[in-house]
């Protein structure tokens, strides 16, 4: 849980101045498993507009989204003193978070105002509920979270990755995943998504705390779902190029074609590829590339969790298909590395088939042993 000297650095800092080994071409496409209704996740479908959709999620989680504000205004109180009204004061005076989202998602505003009317909650108070990764992801200097790893096989690119996030963010312990009409986005309750596919691709995101920050850009889940709206990983470059991102984060994209990895920062954005192999991207929570760092800040460059994968990675042969199942095995890993912890919110496998007859897929792990994953596929 958040304590109270990180509190005290986020009001500082910002107000004062992140299978097997067959070819799935002679496989038959993934099937969806949702006869069991998981209790461990809840998928959503959604239609209409922005704010219908938002609705539709509030209705659908009002108990959990009222649960999560309670504990998230809870924290702010303990650690700062501040209330959510004076809390949304600070952000609208002295950062540019609320006017980077009326220029590049105006929609996404809709999406929370209909999330709030949904699950009856007061619109700011969710609003700056979504800007928690701005706190979390940056101002926790040296806390860890999120895995991913991204390989190209011959036959289909695979997408791996573990979403980390603190105690008091888990709520009931109930993942989301928001259908968008062909487009699954991973939330908790009250929020718009913090990672997602498409049929196009995928995009996963991981926190780089020691870089430096825009106060003037556009905060993170509110990036990751307006690049999730673009046909192509070539179109979402172009708009990362020219759009800042709030919070220093690693961003892994990956399609039928390509994975890419990028370290974005205020004053940088450099594209980061394994210098031993392009089969294989994997990232945690230090930049390998990126030199923006803060001042008087530690330059660690990688974690027990990134030396397991590259260990994995560079020992397995080029010429080999490297299995999903095996993917899946090295995320779930926990001790010495822990890539799979009690911080583990959901985790999942995202699959691209080079042939297009075959659709792109996801594979939800379930956080408890010996449960079911979820398969959703795009048909």
């Amino acid at each position: 849980m958040m304590n109270k000297t990180l509190l005290l650095l986020f009001v500082a800092i910002v107000f004062g101045s992140c299978d097997s080994n067959k070819s799935i071409q002679r496989q038959a496409p993934p099937q969806n498993i949702q006869s069991e209704n998981p209790h461990y996740l809840k998928l959503i479908e959604r239609k209409g507009t922005a704010y219908e959709k938002g609705y539709q999620y509030g209705v659908q989680m009002k108990e959990d989204i009222a649960l999560q504000l309670a504990v998230w205004d809870s924290v702010v109180k303990e650690g700062v003193n501040l209330s959510q009204e004076e809390i949304y004061r600070l952000i609208a005076e002295q950062t540019g978070f609320l006017e980077a989202i009326n220029r590049y998602t105006p929609d996404l505003l809709e999406e929370i105002n209909g999330i709030a009317d949904g699950a009856e909650v007061d619109r700011k108070a969710l609003l700056c509920f979504n800007l928690a990764e701005e706190v979390m992801n940056y101002f926790q200097n040296g806390y860890e979270s999120c895995t991913n790893a991204g390989v190209k096989n011959e036959d289909e690119n695979l997408i791996a990755y573990n979403q980390d996030l603190p105690a008091f963010l888990h709520g009931n312990n109930t993942p989301i995943i928001l259908n968008d009409e062909h487009t699954f986005l991973f939330a908790f309750p009250g929020s718009i998504g913090t990672s997602g596919m498409t049929k196009d691709f995928a995009v996963t995101c991981n926190s780089l705390p020691m870089l430096h920050m825009n106060k003037r850009g556009l905060p993170l889940s509110f990036m990751v779902r307006k690049l999730l709206t673009f046909p192509s990983i070539e179109k979402a470059k172009d708009f990362l190029q020219e759009t800042p991102l709030a919070i220093p984060q690693n961003l892994m994209m990956v399609d039928r074609n390509q994975i890419v990895n990028l370290e974005i920062s205020a004053n940088q954005l450099v594209e980061h590829q394994n210098p031993t192999s392009d089969r294989f991207l994997y990232h945690t929570n230090h930049p390998l590339v990126n030199t923006d760092f803060r001042q008087g800040v530690e330059r660690e460059t990688v974690c027990e969790r990134f030396n397991h994968l590259d260990s994995l990675f560079t020992s397995f042969p080029e010429a080999e298909h490297f299995p999903p199942s095996l993917l899946e095995k090295a995320m779930s890993t926990q001790a010495p590395a822990n890539i799979n912890s009690k911080d583990t919110y959901f985790r999942f496998i995202g699959r691209y088939p080079q042939n297009k007859n075959f659709p792109p897929s996801m594979v939800v792990y379930n956080p408890q042993k010996g449960k079911k994953p979820l398969v959703l596929t795009f048909n």
